[in-house]
């Protein structure tokens, strides 16, 4: 469905959302890695809106902003939501992703100190989410309604940092 091309951000994770999503799908994508010594040489970061990545391009639509693209892909499969109520839930908690990713971006600039940080506000930080994932199905579905989407994918770069810093979530964290 999409001739796309992806070009990457440089926080880690940050584009996993859009993989597991394209991939969910069956769709096949390119990507184009972007170093820290390209990015800082300039011209690529200057042709970019806002000065950012990631960056997605579907022919001649070019999206910046990972929850635009999120979104972008979530209606091209008819995927965003069943109703309005829905669509409000992928967004809160698309809003509430990005906010934890930049609670959690110190472990990007110094990953030892930054652990321990992590370690003890990450537990509180995720029970909004918690509270939401209990509240559909009991814990058994998806974050959001009844199939993947914008609303499910994002919380990828926190279970990823939770997972390098080997920290201990939800019921596990309570049992300790």
């Amino acid at each position: 469905m999409f001739p796309t091309s992806q070009t990457l951000s440089l926080v880690p994770g940050h584009c996993e959302a859009m993989r597991m999503l394209l991939a969910d799908q069956g769709q096949s994508w390119k990507e184009e890695v972007v170093t820290l010594e390209t990015w800082g040489r300039g011209p690529l970061k200057a042709s970019c809106l806002f000065e950012q990545l990631p960056k997605f391009q579907d022919r001649d639509l070019a999206l910046y902003q990972s929850n635009a693209i999120l979104c972008y892909l979530d209606r091209s499969f008819g995927l965003y939501s069943k109703d309005q109520q829905e669509a409000a839930l992928v967004d809160m908690v698309n809003d509430g992703v990005e906010d934890l990713i930049r609670c959690c971006s110190h472990l990007l600039h110094n990953y030892e100190k930054g652990k321990a940080q992590c370690a003890q506000e990450l537990p509180g930080d995720l029970k909004p989410f918690e509270f939401l994932l209990a509240q559909n199905k009991g814990g058994q579905g998806f974050i959001v309604g009844e199939q993947v989407s914008a609303g499910s994918g994002p919380s990828q770069p926190i279970v990823s940092i939770a997972q390098k810093s080997n920290l201990r979530l939800g019921a596990e964290a309570d049992r300790e």
